[in-house]
Protein backbone atom coordinates (compact mmCIF):
# COMPACT_ATOMS: atom_id res chain seq x y z
CA UNK A 1 0.00 0.00 0.00
CA UNK A 2 1.14 3.22 -0.91
CA UNK A 3 0.91 6.50 0.90
CA UNK A 4 1.67 10.34 -0.13
CA UNK A 5 2.61 12.84 2.93
CA UNK A 6 2.15 16.37 1.30
CA UNK A 7 1.45 18.21 4.58
CA UNK A 8 4.93 19.44 5.52
CA UNK A 9 7.09 18.17 2.16
CA UNK A 10 6.23 15.59 -0.19
CA UNK A 11 7.59 12.38 0.54
CA UNK A 12 6.31 9.00 -1.01
CA UNK A 13 5.72 5.69 1.56
CA UNK A 14 5.76 2.03 0.45
CA UNK A 15 4.21 -0.15 3.71
CA UNK A 16 5.79 2.43 5.65
CA UNK A 17 9.54 3.58 4.26
CA UNK A 18 10.08 5.92 1.99
CA UNK A 19 10.46 5.43 -2.02
CA UNK A 20 13.67 6.62 -3.28
CA UNK A 21 15.58 6.51 -6.66
CA UNK A 22 13.96 6.86 -10.07
CA UNK A 23 10.47 5.77 -8.23
CA UNK A 24 9.93 8.68 -6.33
CA UNK A 25 11.64 11.45 -9.46
CA UNK A 26 10.65 15.10 -8.94
CA UNK A 27 8.15 14.98 -11.99
CA UNK A 28 6.44 11.65 -10.40
CA UNK A 29 6.16 13.22 -6.71
CA UNK A 30 4.81 16.70 -8.45
CA UNK A 31 2.26 14.42 -10.39
CA UNK A 32 0.89 12.52 -7.14
CA UNK A 33 1.06 16.07 -5.59
CA UNK A 34 -1.21 17.50 -7.55
CA UNK A 35 -3.88 14.30 -8.48
CA UNK A 36 -3.99 14.10 -4.71
CA UNK A 37 -5.10 17.58 -4.36
CA UNK A 38 -7.44 17.15 -7.55
CA UNK A 39 -9.61 14.06 -5.30
CA UNK A 40 -11.69 12.18 -7.01
CA UNK A 41 -12.68 14.55 -10.16
CA UNK A 42 -8.90 14.43 -11.29
CA UNK A 43 -7.10 16.87 -13.87
CA UNK A 44 -7.22 16.80 -17.57
CA UNK A 45 -3.87 14.65 -19.16
CA UNK A 46 -3.07 17.86 -21.55
CA UNK A 47 -3.10 20.23 -18.17
CA UNK A 48 -0.62 17.89 -16.33
CA UNK A 49 1.77 17.20 -18.95
CA UNK A 50 1.87 21.03 -19.70
CA UNK A 51 2.38 21.81 -16.15
CA UNK A 52 4.99 19.09 -15.88
CA UNK A 53 6.76 19.68 -18.94
CA UNK A 54 6.40 23.26 -19.88
CA UNK A 55 9.48 23.00 -22.47
CA UNK A 56 8.30 20.72 -24.63
CA UNK A 57 5.76 21.05 -26.96
CA UNK A 58 2.14 19.47 -26.29
CA UNK A 59 2.92 16.09 -28.10
CA UNK A 60 6.25 15.33 -26.83
CA UNK A 61 4.45 16.46 -22.95
CA UNK A 62 1.64 14.14 -23.81
CA UNK A 63 4.74 11.56 -24.47
CA UNK A 64 6.72 12.19 -21.62
CA UNK A 65 3.30 11.78 -19.04
CA UNK A 66 2.09 8.60 -20.84
CA UNK A 67 5.91 7.17 -19.78
CA UNK A 68 5.45 8.54 -16.16
CA UNK A 69 2.04 7.02 -15.99
CA UNK A 70 3.80 3.47 -17.92
CA UNK A 71 6.69 4.25 -15.36
CA UNK A 72 4.40 4.16 -12.20
CA UNK A 73 2.63 1.21 -13.01
CA UNK A 74 5.31 -1.18 -13.23
CA UNK A 75 7.13 0.10 -10.44
CA UNK A 76 3.86 -0.18 -8.21
CA UNK A 77 1.73 -2.47 -9.66
CA UNK A 78 -1.10 -4.11 -8.07
CA UNK A 79 -3.82 -2.34 -10.30
CA UNK A 80 -4.52 0.92 -11.73
CA UNK A 81 -2.67 3.36 -9.50
CA UNK A 82 -3.47 6.29 -11.88
CA UNK A 83 -6.46 5.57 -13.77
CA UNK A 84 -9.26 7.95 -15.94
CA UNK A 85 -9.27 9.03 -19.86
CA UNK A 86 -9.34 12.45 -20.10
CA UNK A 87 -8.27 12.57 -16.94
CA UNK A 88 -6.03 10.49 -14.44
CA UNK A 89 -6.58 10.35 -10.39
CA UNK A 90 -5.67 8.62 -7.76
CA UNK A 91 -7.03 5.37 -7.19
CA UNK A 92 -7.86 5.59 -3.40
CA UNK A 93 -7.54 1.39 -3.17
CA UNK A 94 -3.86 1.75 -3.87
CA UNK A 95 -2.71 4.86 -2.01
CA UNK A 96 -3.82 6.72 1.11
CA UNK A 97 -3.11 10.36 1.44
CA UNK A 98 -2.69 13.36 4.66
CA UNK A 99 -4.70 15.72 2.27
CA UNK A 100 -7.68 13.29 1.74
CA UNK A 101 -7.67 12.60 5.42
CA UNK A 102 -7.63 16.64 6.23
CA UNK A 103 -10.64 17.55 4.03
CA UNK A 104 -12.31 14.65 5.63
CA UNK A 105 -11.76 15.67 9.06
CA UNK A 106 -12.71 19.21 8.08
CA UNK A 107 -16.12 18.24 6.25
CA UNK A 108 -16.75 16.39 9.33
CA UNK A 109 -15.36 18.84 11.70
CA UNK A 110 -12.86 16.82 13.00
CA UNK A 111 -11.08 19.74 13.48
CA UNK A 112 -8.40 18.64 16.38
CA UNK A 113 -7.49 15.66 13.51
CA UNK A 114 -7.31 17.83 10.87
CA UNK A 115 -4.83 20.28 12.72
CA UNK A 116 -2.75 17.35 13.69
CA UNK A 117 -2.89 16.24 10.18
CA UNK A 118 -1.55 19.22 8.87
CA UNK A 119 2.26 19.21 9.68
CA UNK A 120 3.68 22.16 7.40
CA UNK A 121 2.24 24.04 3.93
CA UNK A 122 1.62 21.51 1.49
CA UNK A 123 4.58 20.32 -0.79
CA UNK A 124 6.31 23.09 1.22
CA UNK A 125 9.93 23.63 -0.08
CA UNK A 126 9.10 21.57 -3.29
CA UNK A 127 10.40 22.81 -6.49
CA UNK A 128 11.18 22.16 -10.00
CA UNK A 129 13.24 24.48 -11.66
CA UNK A 130 11.87 25.81 -14.74
CA UNK A 131 8.21 25.46 -14.17
CA UNK A 132 6.78 28.77 -13.90
CA UNK A 133 2.81 27.41 -14.08
CA UNK A 134 3.67 24.24 -11.86
CA UNK A 135 4.96 26.43 -8.75
CA UNK A 136 1.77 28.64 -9.17
CA UNK A 137 -0.76 25.60 -8.87
CA UNK A 138 1.02 24.39 -5.80
CA UNK A 139 1.33 27.56 -4.59
CA UNK A 140 -2.59 28.27 -4.55
CA UNK A 141 -2.95 24.68 -3.28
CA UNK A 142 -1.01 25.79 -0.62
CA UNK A 143 -2.42 29.08 0.06
CA UNK A 144 -6.34 27.10 0.05
CA UNK A 145 -5.48 24.20 2.69
CA UNK A 146 -3.43 26.99 4.98
CA UNK A 147 -6.43 28.95 5.32
CA UNK A 148 -8.64 25.86 6.09
CA UNK A 149 -5.53 25.04 8.50
CA UNK A 150 -5.59 28.46 10.30
CA UNK A 151 -10.07 28.75 10.08
CA UNK A 152 -9.97 25.14 12.28
CA UNK A 153 -7.07 26.71 14.56
CA UNK A 154 -9.38 29.58 15.26
CA UNK A 155 -12.57 27.49 15.83
CA UNK A 156 -10.61 25.26 17.92
CA UNK A 157 -9.55 28.80 20.04
CA UNK A 158 -13.13 30.04 20.05
CA UNK A 159 -14.50 26.94 21.18
CA UNK A 160 -12.29 26.61 24.21
CA UNK A 161 -12.67 30.33 25.26
CA UNK A 162 -16.44 29.55 25.13
CA UNK A 163 -16.12 26.47 27.50
CA UNK A 164 -13.57 28.01 30.04
CA UNK A 165 -10.90 25.93 29.14
CA UNK A 166 -7.97 28.34 29.45
CA UNK A 167 -4.88 26.07 28.89
CA UNK A 168 -6.54 24.61 25.00
CA UNK A 169 -7.39 28.55 24.41
CA UNK A 170 -3.37 29.13 24.92
CA UNK A 171 -2.38 26.30 22.86
CA UNK A 172 -4.52 26.63 19.90
CA UNK A 173 -3.73 30.28 20.10
CA UNK A 174 -0.36 29.80 19.94
CA UNK A 175 -0.45 27.97 17.09
CA UNK A 176 -2.11 30.31 15.45
CA UNK A 177 1.00 33.01 15.85
CA UNK A 178 3.04 30.05 14.49
CA UNK A 179 1.24 30.07 11.32
CA UNK A 180 0.58 33.67 11.13
CA UNK A 181 3.23 35.25 13.27
CA UNK A 182 3.06 38.94 11.99
CA UNK A 183 -0.53 39.14 12.94
CA UNK A 184 -1.41 41.49 15.35
CA UNK A 185 -4.88 39.81 15.88
CA UNK A 186 -3.89 36.53 16.30
CA UNK A 187 -0.69 38.14 18.87
CA UNK A 188 -3.06 40.25 20.62
CA UNK A 189 -5.22 37.36 21.01
CA UNK A 190 -2.74 34.74 21.90
CA UNK A 191 -1.65 37.33 24.81
CA UNK A 192 -4.92 37.57 26.36
CA UNK A 193 -5.15 33.55 26.63
CA UNK A 194 -1.23 33.32 27.84
CA UNK A 195 -2.57 36.25 30.91
CA UNK A 196 -6.01 34.43 31.11
CA UNK A 197 -4.28 31.38 31.85
CA UNK A 198 -1.85 33.05 34.69
CA UNK A 199 0.96 33.09 32.35
CA UNK A 200 1.76 36.60 32.44
CA UNK A 201 5.90 36.46 32.55
CA UNK A 202 5.41 34.32 28.71
CA UNK A 203 2.45 36.81 27.56
CA UNK A 204 5.27 39.03 28.21
CA UNK A 205 7.84 37.39 26.00
CA UNK A 206 5.61 36.90 23.53
CA UNK A 207 4.46 40.43 23.24
CA UNK A 208 8.40 41.79 23.25
CA UNK A 209 9.12 38.89 20.46
CA UNK A 210 6.57 39.70 18.41
CA UNK A 211 7.13 43.63 18.18
CA UNK A 212 10.41 42.73 17.46
CA UNK A 213 9.61 40.42 14.63
CA UNK A 214 7.33 42.69 13.14
CA UNK A 215 10.37 45.34 12.83
CA UNK A 216 12.37 43.05 11.64
CA UNK A 217 10.15 41.49 8.77
CA UNK A 218 8.25 44.62 8.03
CA UNK A 219 9.93 47.60 9.52
CA UNK A 220 6.76 48.89 11.02
CA UNK A 221 5.92 49.88 14.36
CA UNK A 222 4.55 47.85 17.48
CA UNK A 223 0.40 47.46 17.02
CA UNK A 224 -0.76 49.75 19.91
CA UNK A 225 -2.57 47.54 21.27
CA UNK A 226 0.24 45.36 22.15
CA UNK A 227 2.36 48.10 23.13
CA UNK A 228 0.01 48.48 25.95
CA UNK A 229 0.02 45.18 26.67
CA UNK A 230 4.01 44.81 26.86
CA UNK A 231 3.05 48.19 29.61
CA UNK A 232 0.98 46.71 31.94
CA UNK A 233 2.79 43.37 31.41
CA UNK A 234 6.13 45.23 32.78
CA UNK A 235 3.98 46.54 35.26
CA UNK A 236 2.71 43.10 36.47
CA UNK A 237 6.42 42.22 36.18
CA UNK A 238 7.43 44.99 38.57
CA UNK A 239 4.98 44.36 40.87
CA UNK A 240 5.42 40.50 41.15
CA UNK A 241 8.63 41.03 42.55
CA UNK A 242 7.66 43.50 44.83
CA UNK A 243 5.05 40.84 46.34
CA UNK A 244 7.37 38.28 46.22
CA UNK A 245 7.21 36.86 43.07
CA UNK A 246 3.27 37.00 43.09
CA UNK A 247 1.56 38.25 40.01
CA UNK A 248 -0.52 41.47 40.69
CA UNK A 249 -3.24 42.43 38.34
CA UNK A 250 -2.42 46.06 37.01
CA UNK A 251 -5.07 48.51 35.52
CA UNK A 252 -5.73 49.02 31.89
CA UNK A 253 -3.88 52.79 31.83
CA UNK A 254 -0.86 51.07 34.46
CA UNK A 255 2.65 52.68 33.18
CA UNK A 256 5.63 50.45 33.48
CA UNK A 257 7.70 53.21 35.17
CA UNK A 258 7.31 56.76 36.18
CA UNK A 259 9.26 57.34 32.50
CA UNK A 260 7.50 55.69 29.92
CA UNK A 261 3.76 57.06 28.47
CA UNK A 262 1.08 54.21 27.98
CA UNK A 263 0.63 52.30 25.08
CA UNK A 264 2.34 53.45 21.84
CA UNK A 265 3.70 56.23 22.73
CA UNK A 266 5.60 55.23 25.03
CA UNK A 267 6.83 52.71 22.83
CA UNK A 268 7.78 55.09 20.65
CA UNK A 269 9.33 57.11 23.08
CA UNK A 270 11.81 54.40 23.52
CA UNK A 271 13.17 55.34 20.02
CA UNK A 272 13.04 58.77 20.22
CA UNK A 273 15.12 59.14 23.31
CA UNK A 274 17.16 56.37 22.51
CA UNK A 275 20.05 58.38 20.46
CA UNK A 276 21.03 60.79 23.39
CA UNK A 277 20.48 58.04 26.19
CA UNK A 278 23.17 56.01 24.28
CA UNK A 279 25.02 59.49 24.55
CA UNK A 280 25.21 59.36 28.30
CA UNK A 281 25.21 56.14 28.68
CA UNK A 282 28.74 56.12 26.87
CA UNK A 283 30.31 59.52 27.40
CA UNK A 284 33.58 59.38 28.90
CA UNK A 285 34.21 56.66 26.76
CA UNK A 286 33.01 57.32 23.32
CA UNK A 287 31.75 60.12 21.04
CA UNK A 288 28.39 58.86 19.83
CA UNK A 289 28.43 60.64 15.90
CA UNK A 290 25.05 59.44 14.37
CA UNK A 291 23.08 56.66 14.12
CA UNK A 292 23.96 53.83 11.50
CA UNK A 293 20.66 51.42 11.57
CA UNK A 294 17.88 50.30 13.95
CA UNK A 295 17.53 46.70 13.64
CA UNK A 296 14.55 45.03 15.23
CA UNK A 297 17.51 43.84 18.07
CA UNK A 298 19.75 46.58 17.79
CA UNK A 299 20.43 50.08 17.04
CA UNK A 300 23.66 50.84 15.67
CA UNK A 301 25.84 53.97 16.37
CA UNK A 302 28.97 55.34 14.52
CA UNK A 303 31.53 56.45 17.43
CA UNK A 304 34.72 57.78 17.89
CA UNK A 305 36.85 56.04 21.31
CA UNK A 306 38.36 58.59 23.34
CA UNK A 307 40.82 56.01 24.43
CA UNK A 308 42.80 53.04 22.95
CA UNK A 309 44.14 52.02 19.70
CA UNK A 310 40.82 52.09 17.74
CA UNK A 311 39.40 55.62 16.97
CA UNK A 312 36.59 54.56 14.75
CA UNK A 313 33.82 51.95 16.50
CA UNK A 314 30.26 51.17 16.37
CA UNK A 315 28.41 51.01 19.48
CA UNK A 316 25.16 48.64 19.59
CA UNK A 317 22.61 49.27 22.02
CA UNK A 318 19.87 46.07 22.61
CA UNK A 319 16.45 47.38 21.72
CA UNK A 320 15.14 48.16 25.51
CA UNK A 321 12.49 46.18 24.86
CA UNK A 322 14.41 42.93 24.37
CA UNK A 323 16.69 44.19 26.85
CA UNK A 324 14.29 44.03 29.56
CA UNK A 325 14.17 40.00 29.62
CA UNK A 326 17.60 39.57 28.90
CA UNK A 327 19.89 38.69 32.30
CA UNK A 328 22.19 41.69 32.64
CA UNK A 329 24.80 38.70 34.51
CA UNK A 330 24.28 36.13 31.37
CA UNK A 331 24.36 39.05 28.98
CA UNK A 332 28.27 39.59 30.29
CA UNK A 333 29.08 36.24 30.64
CA UNK A 334 28.55 35.72 27.58
CA UNK A 335 30.00 39.15 25.97
CA UNK A 336 33.10 38.52 28.43
CA UNK A 337 33.67 35.18 26.07
CA UNK A 338 33.07 37.17 23.07
CA UNK A 339 35.74 39.90 23.27
CA UNK A 340 38.77 37.24 24.13
CA UNK A 341 37.68 35.83 20.68
CA UNK A 342 41.23 36.76 18.21
CA UNK A 343 40.89 35.11 14.62
CA UNK A 344 41.47 36.66 11.38
CA UNK A 345 37.77 35.43 10.31
CA UNK A 346 35.96 36.71 12.98
CA UNK A 347 35.09 40.90 13.16
CA UNK A 348 36.30 41.73 16.45
CA UNK A 349 34.54 42.87 19.65
CA UNK A 350 35.95 45.85 21.43
CA UNK A 351 34.14 45.94 25.12
CA UNK A 352 30.38 45.57 26.25
CA UNK A 353 28.74 47.40 29.25
CA UNK A 354 25.79 47.88 31.14
CA UNK A 355 24.45 51.71 31.69
CA UNK A 356 21.57 53.83 31.84
CA UNK A 357 19.85 50.14 32.30
CA UNK A 358 21.11 49.82 28.53
CA UNK A 359 22.86 47.05 27.05
CA UNK A 360 25.03 47.56 24.35
CA UNK A 361 28.59 46.55 22.65
CA UNK A 362 30.88 47.92 20.82
CA UNK A 363 33.30 46.45 17.66
CA UNK A 364 35.62 47.75 15.20
CA UNK A 365 33.17 48.96 12.13
CA UNK A 366 31.69 46.96 9.59
CA UNK A 367 32.62 45.77 6.49
CA UNK A 368 30.88 48.03 3.81
CA UNK A 369 29.54 45.37 1.75
CA UNK A 370 28.18 42.08 3.16
CA UNK A 371 27.14 38.48 1.47
CA UNK A 372 23.28 39.83 1.61
CA UNK A 373 24.41 42.33 -0.41
CA UNK A 374 26.69 40.32 -2.89
CA UNK A 375 23.81 37.71 -2.84
CA UNK A 376 21.40 40.46 -3.83
CA UNK A 377 23.35 41.54 -6.82
CA UNK A 378 24.98 38.48 -8.41
CA UNK A 379 21.98 35.97 -6.80
CA UNK A 380 24.55 33.00 -7.28
CA UNK A 381 28.54 32.69 -6.77
CA UNK A 382 31.11 31.67 -8.85
CA UNK A 383 32.11 28.07 -7.31
CA UNK A 384 35.13 29.08 -6.22
CA UNK A 385 34.14 32.54 -4.83
CA UNK A 386 31.35 29.86 -2.48
CA UNK A 387 34.05 27.88 -1.26
CA UNK A 388 36.35 30.49 -0.15
CA UNK A 389 33.80 31.90 1.70
CA UNK A 390 32.62 28.86 3.21
CA UNK A 391 36.00 28.19 4.31
CA UNK A 392 36.42 31.41 6.02
CA UNK A 393 33.34 31.06 7.76
CA UNK A 394 34.23 27.80 9.44
CA UNK A 395 37.04 29.12 10.30
CA UNK A 396 35.18 31.47 12.32
CA UNK A 397 32.76 29.15 13.66
CA UNK A 398 35.28 26.79 14.43
CA UNK A 399 37.74 29.29 16.52
CA UNK A 400 34.02 30.75 18.24
CA UNK A 401 32.73 27.04 19.33
CA UNK A 402 36.37 26.20 20.68
CA UNK A 403 35.49 29.02 22.89
CA UNK A 404 31.86 28.19 23.74
CA UNK A 405 30.40 31.20 21.84
CA UNK A 406 27.77 30.35 19.06
CA UNK A 407 25.48 32.61 16.89
CA UNK A 408 22.39 31.73 16.60
CA UNK A 409 21.21 33.94 13.74
CA UNK A 410 23.85 33.20 11.08
CA UNK A 411 23.09 34.40 7.73
CA UNK A 412 24.06 36.37 4.71
CA UNK A 413 23.72 39.87 6.06
CA UNK A 414 25.97 39.01 9.10
CA UNK A 415 29.01 38.16 6.76
CA UNK A 416 31.12 41.14 5.88
CA UNK A 417 33.44 40.33 2.59
CA UNK A 418 36.73 42.19 2.72
CA UNK A 419 40.10 42.08 0.02
CA UNK A 420 41.50 39.46 2.41
CA UNK A 421 38.49 37.30 2.67
CA UNK A 422 34.80 37.06 4.64
CA UNK A 423 34.72 38.40 8.13
CA UNK A 424 31.83 37.20 11.07
CA UNK A 425 30.11 39.55 13.09
CA UNK A 426 27.29 39.60 16.08
CA UNK A 427 28.50 36.39 17.63
CA UNK A 428 26.86 35.89 20.97
CA UNK A 429 24.16 38.15 20.42
CA UNK A 430 21.53 35.54 20.10
CA UNK A 431 22.74 33.89 23.52
CA UNK A 432 23.24 36.79 25.42
CA UNK A 433 19.93 38.50 25.13
CA UNK A 434 18.10 35.18 25.72
CA UNK A 435 15.93 34.70 28.50
CA UNK A 436 17.47 32.52 31.14
CA UNK A 437 13.95 30.60 31.55
CA UNK A 438 13.70 30.54 27.90
CA UNK A 439 17.30 28.79 27.43
CA UNK A 440 16.42 26.28 30.35
CA UNK A 441 13.22 25.23 29.22
CA UNK A 442 12.83 26.37 25.08
CA UNK A 443 9.87 28.29 26.25
CA UNK A 444 10.47 31.04 23.76
CA UNK A 445 6.92 31.31 22.26
CA UNK A 446 9.30 33.02 18.66
CA UNK A 447 12.66 32.45 17.62
CA UNK A 448 14.75 35.08 16.85
CA UNK A 449 15.85 35.25 13.55
CA UNK A 450 15.42 34.30 9.70
CA UNK A 451 13.32 31.18 9.20
CA UNK A 452 15.01 30.94 6.13
CA UNK A 453 18.55 29.95 8.56
CA UNK A 454 17.31 28.66 11.45
CA UNK A 455 17.36 25.12 12.49
CA UNK A 456 14.31 22.71 13.03
CA UNK A 457 14.70 23.04 16.56
CA UNK A 458 15.00 26.41 16.70
CA UNK A 459 11.87 26.45 14.92
CA UNK A 460 9.98 24.21 16.92
CA UNK A 461 10.85 24.11 20.28
CA UNK A 462 11.54 27.74 20.12
CA UNK A 463 15.36 27.05 21.62
CA UNK A 464 18.46 29.43 21.54
CA UNK A 465 21.44 28.54 19.19
CA UNK A 466 24.27 26.24 19.58
CA UNK A 467 27.01 24.91 17.86
CA UNK A 468 25.04 22.44 15.65
CA UNK A 469 22.18 24.85 14.91
CA UNK A 470 25.09 27.23 14.02
CA UNK A 471 26.10 24.27 11.45
CA UNK A 472 22.98 24.48 10.20
CA UNK A 473 22.73 27.89 9.27
CA UNK A 474 26.47 27.18 7.46
CA UNK A 475 24.83 24.60 5.16
CA UNK A 476 21.78 26.96 4.56
CA UNK A 477 24.50 29.66 3.01
CA UNK A 478 26.30 27.75 1.47
CA UNK A 479 23.49 26.05 -0.36
CA UNK A 480 22.26 29.34 -0.99
CA UNK A 481 25.42 31.10 -2.10
CA UNK A 482 25.30 28.04 -4.59
CA UNK A 483 21.66 28.23 -6.02
CA UNK A 484 20.75 31.70 -5.42
CA UNK A 485 18.28 30.85 -2.57
CA UNK A 486 18.51 28.91 0.71
CA UNK A 487 17.44 25.51 0.88
CA UNK A 488 14.04 25.87 1.48
CA UNK A 489 13.39 29.01 -0.03
CA UNK A 490 12.36 32.38 1.72
CA UNK A 491 9.61 31.14 3.66
CA UNK A 492 7.00 32.35 5.83
CA UNK A 493 7.48 30.56 9.25
CA UNK A 494 4.94 27.84 9.07
CA UNK A 495 6.67 26.84 5.62
CA UNK A 496 9.91 26.66 6.87
CA UNK A 497 8.61 25.05 10.13
CA UNK A 498 6.95 22.39 7.98
CA UNK A 499 9.70 21.76 5.71
CA UNK A 500 12.80 21.17 8.24
CA UNK A 501 10.97 19.09 9.79
CA UNK A 502 9.64 16.77 7.54
CA UNK A 503 11.77 16.30 4.47
CA UNK A 504 15.29 17.06 3.60
CA UNK A 505 16.13 19.74 1.07
CA UNK A 506 16.31 19.40 -2.31
CA UNK A 507 19.94 18.07 -3.38
CA UNK A 508 22.17 20.84 -4.22
CA UNK A 509 23.33 19.59 -7.56
CA UNK A 510 19.66 19.46 -8.55
CA UNK A 511 19.79 23.34 -8.58
CA UNK A 512 23.36 23.53 -9.71
CA UNK A 513 24.58 20.81 -11.43
CA UNK A 514 28.14 22.11 -11.34
CA UNK A 515 28.72 21.90 -7.62
CA UNK A 516 31.20 19.65 -6.62
CA UNK A 517 29.68 15.76 -5.15
CA UNK A 518 31.97 16.62 -2.19
CA UNK A 519 30.63 20.25 -0.95
CA UNK A 520 26.79 18.42 -1.99
CA UNK A 521 27.96 16.14 0.74
CA UNK A 522 29.26 18.53 3.18
CA UNK A 523 26.14 20.50 2.90
CA UNK A 524 23.93 17.54 2.83
CA UNK A 525 24.99 16.33 6.44
CA UNK A 526 24.70 20.77 7.79
CA UNK A 527 21.17 20.54 6.76
CA UNK A 528 20.41 16.90 8.62
CA UNK A 529 17.22 17.61 10.50
CA UNK A 530 18.10 15.69 13.70
CA UNK A 531 21.16 17.37 15.08
CA UNK A 532 23.10 14.90 15.94
CA UNK A 533 23.50 13.98 12.27
CA UNK A 534 25.37 17.49 11.59
CA UNK A 535 28.96 17.93 12.00
CA UNK A 536 29.21 18.53 15.92
CA UNK A 537 30.93 22.23 15.38
CA UNK A 538 32.96 24.80 13.16
CA UNK A 539 36.29 22.66 13.62
CA UNK A 540 34.64 19.28 12.71
CA UNK A 541 33.62 21.74 9.37
CA UNK A 542 36.58 22.80 8.77
CA UNK A 543 38.37 19.48 8.40
CA UNK A 544 35.72 18.16 6.51
CA UNK A 545 35.90 21.27 4.05
CA UNK A 546 39.67 21.04 3.95
CA UNK A 547 39.18 17.50 1.68
CA UNK A 548 37.49 20.13 -1.37
CA UNK A 549 40.16 22.32 -2.92
CA UNK A 550 39.62 25.71 -4.22
CA UNK A 551 37.71 25.13 -7.74
CA UNK A 552 35.35 22.23 -5.42
CA UNK A 553 36.88 19.00 -7.03
CA UNK A 554 37.23 16.30 -4.74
Amino acid sequence: MLRLIAFGGLTLLQNGRAVTGAAASRRRLAAFALLSASGPRGIDRNTLADLLWPDKGPELARHSLDQLVFAVRRAFGSGPLLAGAPTLHLDSACITSDVWEFESAIRRRELETAVTLYRGAFADGFVIPGTDALQRRLDAIRTSYAREYTTALEALAREATSRGDVAARARWWRLLADADPLSARVARELIEALVAAGEWAKALEFALLHVALVRQELDAPPDPEIARWILRLRAMSDSSVQAGGRATPVEDGAKSSGNDADGLEGLEDYTQRLTPRVARAVSGKYHVEHQIDAGSLAASYAAVALTGARPKVEIHVVQPLIAAMASPKHYSDVFARVVRLAHGRIHPTLSFGRADELLYYVTAPRPPVSLRERLARDHELPIRDAIGIARDLAAALGHAHTHHVWHGDLRPKHIGLTTSGAVLSSLGVIDAITPEAAARDGSTVVALGSPAYLSPEQLTAGVPGDARSDVYAFGCIVYEMLTGEPPFGRPSRPSAFGAKVAQPPPPLRSRREAAPEALEAIVHICLARVPADRYSSGEELCRALAEVDSVGKP
